[in-house]
């Protein structure tokens, strides 16, 4: 029986077809079948390959069982070397035994060991190995093993995703989804099924593809990048290249309406917090900073191109919230705002850096409109958060509205963090210069002076010194233009601390991550070795902070040169970095975590909820332009 020079396909979709294709550069015809039955029952049973996966154009998730037949006739083939992939194979029979280890007619039963792909030569291609896949989740994943009488046996995970969420780089378990036994693969989900906005990072997928194909196929690895390249694109932004701030700024607030958020057109429903990053679908829930931030931008924007629309939309926004009572009205926590509109716990809950952030939102409103609805909202907002501090003049990071704030002022619950104080500042000294009511600046530097005399060695928090850094930041720029203090030298230390983390792209990558023992963490790969900038918890902060530093009217001796310096390459970076796609979901967005060596969306799943493929509407889509608006000549949102 001769070999027949040819690559048999069942299944699969029209582009990985034409991957093949590209990669055999007609060299080996590329022959479909409808069945594995149809298959290897042709002329000649032997090919260079075949590729079993399910008919997926046809809505079908799985390839069908075999019968008795045709499994004997792959395990034959397996024996005289032939190459085979199979994909989603969810059968009952013994092609799992007979094609990975077990004798269809023999006697002996014995399980195998599986050949674990990404636990041997695949982990050095794809460098640590984090991949996202289609709808897959981003806990720690491992593989399921244990030892029996009969040697190690290693049971598929039900996840969707190839690699591991190991704070380390290097990972301490892999899933089990690609298996190699002799000249056989199998893969428990559907990788050939290629989707460049749900299968991330597209770097790391090439490096599979390439494994995979120079295994089954002996083509070169460059060639298979190359043909994978030209097949399949990643989600692309616009580059150094791209266009004005005006522009970039137009394009942010337009993606609050085509990203699928707003429930509807006007405002008057809300909008959800943020495209999800597991499956880059909207989270169902309205969160109270994601929507205040949202409509102030709005309003802002509109008042600029003289659009009424605009501003009656983000208006709409605010008093969705505020008419449904996101603002406590009674009790000890009244006029402090509420963390979730809705969501289980979620609108009890309340958070210093939200409540601060609601304030900020209040405080603008009332700069653009002179509303003193929005006057009187911030003064009870202010007077409340005075009531939260303690004793000495800090505050705990969160509580629960309905237990008010007994018991969450001791020294076991009080933070010093800059985290939970950065937009507070802002928003305290705003109501301070707007009222002339020295109490909330009083407030202010009471709990200022305690956290610079001891920063850098303030309480730690979970995901990065830098997110620590720029609340710092923003909290020191705030009170030295807002409240007179010279902080030069203090602000100084911190625009150096970030222009050793400056990439030469121009964001700011993550410190490595401390905690090993947490369930959340940064999206840097824990050893920081690899270059990632999270736009959620750092880029836009230090982006909004320099944007006041840059402008100030009283910088004493600030080193300007380096916080202009500093802030043009991030701009410029944050500029290149916004996504360009034709799917409304994206156009016009960041997500949070870019990876800068590769030029895409790249980053560790370990931060609970808000992953490294999230577009969050407010934190990055509302502070990223607002900061920006304030180059364009507008009133500064901070200041």
């Amino acid at each position: 029986m001769h070999k027949s020079d040819e690559i048999r396909i069942i299944g699969g979709t029209g582009k990985f077809e034409e991957l093949l294709k590209v990669i055999a550069d007609g060299k080996t015809t590329i022959v479909r079948y409808d069945s594995p039955e149809e298959a290897v029952n042709a002329e000649s049973m032997e090919c260079t390959a075949y590729f079993i996966m399910p008919h997926y154009e046809r809505g079908e998730k799985f390839v069908p069982e075999m019968n008795f037949e045709t499994i004997k006739k792959f395990a034959g083939l397996q024996q005289k070397g032939q190459k085979l992939f199979i994909e989603n194979y969810m059968a009952c029979d013994y092609l799992h035994s007979s094609v990975f280890g077990h004798q269809v007619d023999g006697l002996e039963r014995h399980f195998f060991n599986e050949y674990l792909i990404a636990d041997n030569e695949l982990k050095a291609d794809i460098d640590g190995y984090i991949l996202q896949a289609r709808n897959s989740y981003y806990y720690p994943g491992r593989a399921m093993g244990y030892h029996t009488d009969y040697g190690r046996k290693v049971l598929l995970s039900a996840s969707d995703c190839i690699g591991t969420h190991n704070i380390f780089k290097e990972g301490s378990f892999s899933f089990p989804v690609l298996v190699r036994v002799f000249n056989f693969f199998a893969s428990a989900m559907n990788m050939t099924e290629y989707d460049g906005t749900m299968m991330l990072p597209f770097f790391r997928w090439k490096e599979v593809y390439a494994f995979l194909f120079n295994e089954i196929l002996d083509i070169e690895k460059v060639k298979v990048k190359a043909a994978f390249e030209k097949v399949f694109k990643p989600i692309s932004v616009y580059g150094k290249s791209f266009n004005t701030l005006e522009n970039v700024v137009e394009k942010a607030v337009k993606w609050h309406f085509n990203s699928g958020l707003m429930l509807d057109k006007d405002g008057t429903k809300g909008i959800y917090e943020m495209i999800t990053s597991y499956n880059l679908k909207p989270r169902a829930n309205i969160r109270m900073d994601s929507e205040m931030l949202t409509g102030v931008l709005l309003c802002k924007y509109g008042k600029i191109d003289n659009d009424k629309k605009l501003i009656k939309t983000g208006k709409n926004l605010i008093r969705f919230l505020l008419d449904n009572g996101i603002q406590v009205e009674k009790g000890e926590a009244a006029g402090l705002f509420k963390w979730f509109h809705d969501l289980g716990m979620g609108p009890h809950v309340i958070y210093s850096s939200d409540a601060g952030r609601g304030g900020l939102t209040m405080i603008n409103m009332y700069k653009l409109f002179k509303d003193e609805e929005y006057l009187e909202r911030s003064r009870k907002l202010g007077d409340a958060i005075i009531r939260w501090l303690g004793p000495e003049g800090l505050l705990c990071g969160n509580f629960n509205s309905r237990t008010g704030f007994s018991g969450r002022q001791s020294a076991e619950h009080v933070t010093d963090n800059p985290v939970y104080y950065g937009e507070m500042t802002s928003f305290m000294l705003q109501l301070y210069k707007h009222t002339g009511e020295t109490k909330y600046k009083d407030a202010v530097l009471k709990y200022a002076n305690k956290i610079m005399s001891k920063f850098p060695n303030t309480k730690p928090f979970g995901y990065s010194d830098n997110f620590t850094y720029s609340r710092y930041l923003l909290m020191l720029a705030s009170v030295q233009e807002l409240a007179g203090m010279d902080l030069s030298e203090k602000i100084n230390d911190c625009l150096r601390f970030f222009k050793n983390l400056q990439h030469n792209s121009g964001g700011i990558r993550e410190t490595p991550i401390r905690l090993t023992d947490h369930a959340e963490a940064g999206v840097g790969i824990g050893d920081s070795s690899d270059n990632i900038a999270d736009m959620l918890y750092c880029n836009n902060f230090i982006l909004c902070a320099l944007s006041v530093i840059c402008k100030m009217k009283n910088p004493h001796s600030i080193d300007l040169n380096l916080a202009r310096d500093i802030y043009d390459k991030l701009r410029d970076f944050i500029l290149a970095a916004q996504i360009k796609d034709s799917g409304p979901r994206f156009d016009g967005g960041w997500m949070r975590a870019f990876d800068m060596d590769h030029n895409e969306y790249y980053g560790l799943n370990k931060d609970k909820d808000w992953g490294a493929y999230c577009i969050m509407a407010g934190w990055i889509t509302g502070f990223i332009p607002l900061a920006l608006l304030n180059e364009l000549g507008e009133d500064s949102f901070f200041i």
